[in-house]
């Protein structure tokens, strides 16, 4: 009769009221009622739950759910099974999602009876019970972050995460503990909330252990866990000696086999990339062994990627700490093995190399180590001719780097940097990557030694003042305009950058999207009596600068429109110009002709 009643709801496919899970509660818990009928009630609300959360939530708050650990240690071992199946289905969906008032002695109670089924060595529960507990535990957390559970009440994650403890000592299998790891990596470290009861617990302490195994399995398992555990900010936030203990683990683990000392890099970039974590990192000389797996590229290039990932993460905190990446710089002493990975055929090792020395080259030592480097200047601007977009863009970020520097620039334009720039310019057409060499020429163009470079090579300068202003693309046009200006601060050029013809192309900007830009370079240009003459001299210039109309608040407008009509006041004498230039200032706000000579 039970049977039929139960096979009716689901035929029908009869709404989950509270009556009907009270019904299915008195199936579950009524030893009478056959185990057939209640692995079909099981199966049927597990589907439910799969399929909407918000009957999980209310099975998750029925009877049923205290039914559970009295199912768990059933005599029938198809019972067993399937209560751990719907339990699993119960939590499968995303914890967060699951914030609902449980009983907290419910949720322990069923955390005991999973441990007795892996206890009874029911070895085909096993991956599903532990599974089952890391999840039960995450729910917990996040029931009891939102105030579902009182903080009196006893603590589910920290039961799961006890048991899992128990099954990592030396006495269990490797099959076991292999399946707690990765039930711990896939589930419970995966979020934030988890991975930071983990590390708070004392199974951490075991875990850390576990990279002493003479069990490759387990090492490798073990290391992939903490990677997981080190991308999230709370476990390098943590206490100093904790993060002490995790570094010289890894470092050790840098000596194992190879897949291990790939995911222990991985860790210690995520533990770089926290500025705690990089002077952790520093302080405990994992660099010295990093040197060595540079030079590692025709045997383990993904080692040599990550170890060069390594160190660029923690040169991301030149601005936060100089003396974090001085004392690493100190460290390397030379960059030779990182230079030699621009050299590799392989793009991927190339690309990390390229993106380790931009970084190695804000600091000033970091420029000049570089430059020491055989034939750098030479391989960089060969790579400009790389056939990978990302080598190419990477290429042009690393120039800009180096040209902060007037020794590392003569040194590259000597290794005719100019010509490769414009080549690349003209032969690809991602705007990416003409900004970013366009970007390059704006950071060469302020030393007059780039400058002179710059104008005295007709093909850039054509290039920057045709293509460049005439591009469709806005941030092409933006940094041509960031460019001419550069060029226009040295006045020993600004015949050469007026000549190449701008001025017409800029007025038409100074109507469009680039108005800043465009205003920014007039302000610069009208600062010279040469520019301020050949402003007024190109048709249309001051009945445009006239009309500029910008907010009050607006500085980026108003602060360059003022500047400019300051300098041409400044000029207007000496250009024999005073009537047309008063007018155009009086139409502006006549004060300013006052700040003329």
């Amino acid at each position: 009769m039970y049977h039929r009643q139960a096979l009716k709801y689901i035929y029908n496919n009869e709404p989950l009221t509270e009556a009907m899970l009270d019904i299915y509660s008195s199936y579950l818990g009524c030893k009478y009622v056959a185990n057939r009928t209640k692995l079909t009630v099981l199966s049927d609300l597990g589907y439910r739950a799969l399929l909407d959360v918000e009957k999980t939530r209310s099975i998750s708050n029925s009877p049923v759910f205290l039914e559970l650990p009295q199912l768990l240690e059933s005599p029938n071992a198809h019972i067993r099974r399937e209560s751990v199946e719907f339990i699993r289905k119960l939590a499968d969906h995303r914890p967060e999602s699951l914030l609902v008032p449980v009983r907290v002695d419910s949720l322990n109670q069923i955390a005991e009876k999973l441990e007795t089924l892996i206890c009874d060595g029911d070895k085909t529960l096993v991956e599903s019970v532990m599974g089952v507990l890391v999840q039960i535990a995450l729910w917990s957390l996040y029931n009891r972050a939102q105030g579902y559970i009182s903080d009196a009440a006893p603590l589910t994650d920290e039961t799961v995460l006890n048991i899992c403890s128990s099954y990592l000592h030396s006495e269990h299998a490797a099959g076991i503990k292999l399946v707690v790891l990765w039930r711990l990596r896939s589930r419970m470290a995966t979020v934030e909330i988890g991975a930071q009861s983990i590390v708070s617990s004392s199974i951490f302490r075991e875990i850390l252990q576990l990279l002493d195994s003479s069990d490759f399995d387990i090492r490798l398992e073990t290391v992939m866990l903490i990677t997981e555990l080190t991308s999230h900010h709370s476990v390098v936030a943590s206490p100093t000696n904790v993060l002490n203990q995790v570094v010289e683990k890894l470092e050790l683990a840098l000596h194992d086999e190879s897949m291990v000392v790939g995911r222990a890099l991985d860790s210690l970039t995520n533990i770089a990339f926290w500025l705690p974590g990089a002077e952790c990192i520093v302080a405990c000389g994992v660099l010295a062994y990093t040197q060595e797996l540079l030079a590692s590229t025709s045997t383990h290039p993904r080692l040599a990627i990550g170890a060069a990932r390594l160190i660029g993460t923690i040169a991301e905190h030149h601005s936060d700490e100089a003396a974090i990446v001085a004392s690493m710089i100190q460290k390397l002493n030379s960059f030779e093995k990182i230079v030699i990975l621009l050299q590799h055929n392989d793009t991927d090792v190339v690309s990390e190399g390229l993106f380790c020395l931009r970084r190695m080259a804000r600091p000033t030592l970091g420029v000049q180590l570089i430059m020491d480097a055989a034939e750098v200047e030479h391989i960089v601007v060969e790579l400009l001719d790389s056939s990978d977009f990302w080598v190419r863009l990477d290429t042009c970020g690393l120039i800009a780097e180096l040209a902060s520097n007037e020794i590392a620039l003569s040194k590259l334009l000597a290794a005719d940097l100019l010509p490769e720039i414009v080549k690349l310019l003209r032969r690809w057409d991602e705007p990416e990557l003409k900004v970013e060499a366009l970007a390059a020429l704006c950071q060469i163009a302020r030393w007059k030694l780039g400058a002179d470079a710059i104008c005295e090579n007709a093909a850039a300068l054509e290039y920057v003042v045709i293509d460049g202003l005439d591009s469709p693309n806005t941030d092409v046009q933006s940094k041509s305009c960031r460019l001419i200006e550069g060029l226009s601060s040295h006045e020993t050029v600004l015949s050469q950058v007026l000549s190449a013809g701008p001025l017409p192309k800029i007025v038409q900007l100074l109507r469009g999207e680039i108005e800043i830009e465009a205003l920014a370079v007039f302000c610069q240009i009208s600062s010279w009596k040469l520019g301020a003459e050949a402003i007024l001299n190109t048709p249309d210039a001051l009945d445009i600068i006239s009309k500029i109309k910008f907010e009050y608040w607006d500085s980026q407008m108003w602060e360059p429109h003022a500047k400019l009509l300051q300098n041409l006041a400044k000029h207007r004498r000496e250009l024999d110009q005073e009537l047309t230039i008063d007018k155009m200032l009086l139409g502006n706000g006549g004060q300013l002709a006052a700040d003329g000579p």
